[in-house]
């Protein structure tokens, strides 16, 4: 998401051994964000059609194509890191106190959103290109949520899309037990 720093990553107990599994090392935290998230709806892709008449015989004609936006809904860690971090990006993109709009090649970012298998094992790639939040979601606070993890959505515009079938590395995830104890302890230090 071209974050340049790891800030947030370091309130993620144990998540840098289980993000260098995932990405290789390749991945920097200090060009690269990785945020655990709750759910994700990933992009649908559809065309804008215009019905035409020729000799008295319609036809459909493709005029656009269009992106839907993505939705993730992300858990907050006890002083709301990630949220922070989203309403950063998007003053970034408008200043209220000015009224100034940033340039799009500023704001704009590639999201790679990654799916794993059962086992743990990258499965396939989502890039979305030129992403940027449009929607920073409510936090539900209230007595009868007292023993819940608080989350949000965010909604993100992205100009283009590419689904990618990726065979994952059997040593990306040593086992299911070690993702699980990792994902356990991340939750534990949200807690």
């Amino acid at each position: 998401m071209g974050a340049s720093t790891p800030l947030l990553l370091n309130t993620l107990s144990g998540a840098g051994g289980l993000l260098s599994g995932f990405f290789g090392e390749s991945f920097d935290v200090n060009r690269d964000l990785a945020m655990f998230c709750k759910s994700v709806s990933l992009p649908g892709t559809a065309f804008d059609t215009q019905v035409n008449h020729h000799e008295r015989k319609p036809f459909t004609e493709v005029r656009n194509r269009t992106t839907d936006t993505i939705r993730m809904t992300f858990y907050c860690s006890p002083d709301y890191a990630e949220r922070t971090w989203f309403l950063t990006w998007m003053n970034s993109i408008h200043d209220q106190e000015n009224a100034i709009f940033g340039f799009y090649s500023d704001y704009a970012k590639p999201i790679d959103i990654i799916t794993l298998d059962r086992a743990g094992v990258k499965s396939s790639t989502v890039n979305c290109v030129g992403c940027f939040p449009i929607r920073v979601g409510e936090v539900q606070m209230g007595y009868e949520q007292n023993n819940e993890i608080s989350s949000f959505e965010v909604e993100f515009a992205i100009s283009t899309m590419n689904h990618v079938a990726t065979k994952g590395s059997p040593n990306m995830v040593n086992s299911i037990e070690s993702f699980f104890n990792k994902s356990r302890s991340t939750i534990k230090s949200i807690i």
